[in-house]
């Protein structure tokens, strides 16, 4: 699992930057081709592997698992982690990704049940030049104005073709979703929030054996994505199902 220091919390936007100018344009090139797939076909990479989203977190490869299942399987049981007091569904994803980007006009179509708790885990991928995005997404999450900048932070990458090059450049998406420029500084001054906030997300990538993205758990029992639930506009129709089955959370 990758680990964080205070030191490196504190250099990330800056350190992270560094080569951005020079990273960017080989991450969108793909991104915009492989974006272009009908998001209701489930193309042979839907998930995220063959593209330059590859988790590189070491795990088993569970959805070559999910790969054997019936043809007609369109989620994979996993063995709950964690325990739940309420249904929750937990998104993972990175920015850079263009499955993921596609996801997001699914995501925002979506009814979530009442009651269910919607978390989101961003990652990075192990590419540092885009670990500035998963700061500026946990301080929106701190500041409530998580579902702008997310939108935001997409578009950033595979519209505007930008990356995050300053610590301006974050105060700033913050300060257009809303947020006051003093609290946007104060947050992203706080170490130990965003420490304890990214360690638990690579957490759960751990435990869950999240190797591609998007994925999306449901309950802590039940793993879906585009290439799993065949096709995009399966997935949330998918979840609603899985929603309905009985609790198993760890106790």
């Amino acid at each position: 699992m990758k680990k964080l220091t205070i030191a490196l919390l504190s250099a990330a936007i800056l350190s992270a930057c560094s080569d951005n100018k020079e990273a960017a344009p080989a991450q969108e090139a793909p991104a915009k081709e492989q974006a272009t797939q009908a998001p209701s076909q489930p193309a042979k990479d839907a998930h995220g592997h063959n593209h330059e989203g590859q988790h590189d977190h070491k795990h088993d490869h569970a959805h070559d698992h999910a790969a054997s299942a019936p043809s007609m399987q369109l989620y994979e049981e996993v063995e709950p982690q964690d325990a739940c007091e309420a249904p929750i569904v937990i998104e993972f994803f990175a920015y850079q990704c263009p499955h993921c980007n596609t996801l997001e006009d699914y995501l925002k179509k979506w009814e979530k049940p009442e009651g269910v708790i919607f978390k989101l885990v961003p990652t990075d991928l192990g590419r540092k030049e885009f670990f500035p995005f998963i700061l500026v997404h946990v301080a929106a999450e701190k500041l409530g104005i998580i579902d702008t900048v997310k939108t935001a932070l997409f578009n950033r990458i595979h519209k505007e073709q930008k990356m995050i090059q300053s610590q301006e450049d974050a105060i700033q998406i913050l300060v257009e979703a809303g947020a006051k420029k003093e609290a946007a500084e104060a947050v992203l001054k706080d170490e130990e929030y965003l420490k304890t906030s990214i360690e638990s997300n690579y957490e759960l990538l751990r435990k869950y054996k999240i190797t591609g993205v998007p994925d999306l758990l449901v309950n802590y029992q039940y793993k879906t994505s585009p290439r799993t639930a065949k096709g995009y506009d399966n997935v949330f129709p998918t979840i609603n199902n899985l929603l309905k089955n009985p609790l198993k959370c760890k106790k």
